[in-house]
């Protein structure tokens, strides 16, 4: 139904305004309802979860990390004992990333349980 882009953008926006309000796992849902309603293809869906969720996280870090001049970021790489800034914002936007993939899968494995194919 919705291409990549458009899935994509979609679930990254509601996911952005949702965190605002609610709890960091609310974009595994929102993927997910998302990708219920607007997804067809699996890898699509997981493609585009995966993309939304990981640019939003990685946006919301720098924006948090040069907000504070780094001294949020720095301080939790001494806590979990990195070895950089880097290491931190990498694992980070993964999690994030397979976070959102996997919700958006969810979402779209759900869609084809409900919806007959029409082959």
């Amino acid at each position: 139904m919705a291409n990549f882009f458009q899935l994509t953008f979609i679930i990254a926006l509601l996911s952005g305004v949702a965190q605002l309000f609610m709890p960091f796992w609310i974009v595994v849902v929102v993927a997910a309802v998302v990708s219920l309603f607007a997804s067809d293809n699996v890898a699509s869906g997981f493609a585009s979860g995966f993309t939304a969720i990981g640019t939003l996280w990685l946006f919301t870090i720098l924006y948090l990390d040069f907000s504070t001049f780094s001294v949020l970021t720095n301080k939790m790489v001494e806590l979990f004992t990195l070895p950089s800034k880097g290491h931190l914002i990498a694992t980070t936007v993964s999690m994030g990333s397979l976070l959102g993939g996997m919700g958006a899968m969810t979402g779209t494995l759900l869609r084809q349980v409900f919806v007959k194919s029409r082959d």
